[in-house]
């Protein structure tokens, strides 16, 4: 596809061989701007739809991205990269001609995606697929990447629905907790009587230890490292016979589970699924579910592109390319 305009180009330098010790594929990689420090791009007329990622300076082999946040003052994506563990990966941000539809693809950045909110103000899934309904949570704007919602502990919750997770997943998310002694559920798939062997999966605080587990009885994996509140990267990684817990982009407890029961329950953010207790108290953004385990090094990577942004991610000054007009040639 030719698009002839006026282009501009920012080159981004992705620092993850710091953090890695292989190859990585198809990370979900955090990418910002703001009106401070990229003031141009905020006056190009552009949004979330006409820009575009790749992995090259000529525009061509283009990345798969989506974009989070598109305000006045801050621009926020992720984009699906493959990251070198021996070298910095290096991509290219195009933008300037706002006319252009079409380059955001939001599923295709989450490979292996079930469901994928980002809580910017609701409950959406970017895969489409299973849109939750929000009750009683408020959003705010202070989340970890754009805003989040709070839970009251009392009786707020965000219905997910039917969202069965197979004999393989890993489900990840950042908290804030108000109650790191309590027995709280940040994520759950149950029934109303919150029976184990009607789970699917789940993630909850109890004893001021982080929990992980499906649908085994006694066989929930427990972290070493206790409940703390300020923001925390939590999650569980299951592998069809064993169940770890991850804690800030490190397993923290694992546990054999051969179990996960297909239900036909709702899964629900900040309580366990249908079940009207143990209500979260605190913060909740980005909860990501997938169908395949992911590696130790994925999720180091998306821990550290947030944890430690500012050396994760370098973006270079804006390059204006050519004279309009030009013709550049993304390949979607």
């Amino acid at each position: 596809m030719a698009i002839t305009g006026q282009w501009k180009r920012r080159r981004i330098v992705i620092n993850a061989d710091a953090y890695i010790s292989g190859a990585t594929s198809n990370v979900p990689v955090l990418v910002k701007f703001n009106s401070t420090s990229h003031p141009d791009l905020f006056g190009t007329g552009d949004d979330k739809d006409s820009v575009w990622f790749s992995t090259d300076a000529g525009g061509q082999t283009t990345l798969y991205h989506e974009g989070v946040v598109f305000s006045a003052t801050d621009a926020i994506f992720y984009v699906k990269v493959d990251l070198s563990s021996t070298a910095d990966t290096v991509i290219y941000f195009w933008y300037g001609t706002p006319s252009i539809t079409g380059t955001e693809s939001k599923a295709n950045v989450w490979t292996n995606g079930k469901a994928i909110y980002h809580l910017e103000n609701n409950a959406n899934d970017s895969m489409g697929s299973y849109n939750g309904t929000v009750s009683g949570a408020t959003y705010t704007s202070s989340g970890v990447v754009g805003g989040c919602y709070s839970f009251d502990g009392s009786d707020d919750y965000i219905d997910l629905n039917d969202v069965d997770l197979p004999s393989t997943f890993t489900i990840l998310t950042w908290v804030d907790t108000d109650a790191t002694s309590s027995h709280k559920h940040i994520l759950h798939k149950t029934s109303s009587g919150g029976a184990v062997a009607n789970c699917n999966y789940k993630l909850f605080t109890y004893n001021s230890k982080w929990y992980s587990g499906g649908s085994t009885p006694g066989a929930d994996s427990v972290s070493s490292t206790s409940v703390s509140t300020g923001w925390q990267f939590v999650g569980a990684v299951y592998n069809g016979t064993a169940i770890q817990t991850f804690l800030n982009g490190s397993a923290d407890g694992s546990s054999a589970n051969t179990a996960i029961a297909s239900t036909n329950y709702d899964a629900s953010i900040g309580r366990p699924g249908e079940l009207s207790s143990y209500y979260w108290d605190g913060d909740i953004d980005e909860v990501w579910l997938f169908t395949d385990a992911k590696s130790a090094d994925w999720i180091e990577a998306v821990y550290e592109n947030v944890n430690a942004y500012s050396t994760f991610i370098t973006i270079d000054g804006a390059v204006a390319i050519g004279s309009s007009p030009i013709q550049v040639y993304p390949v979607w």
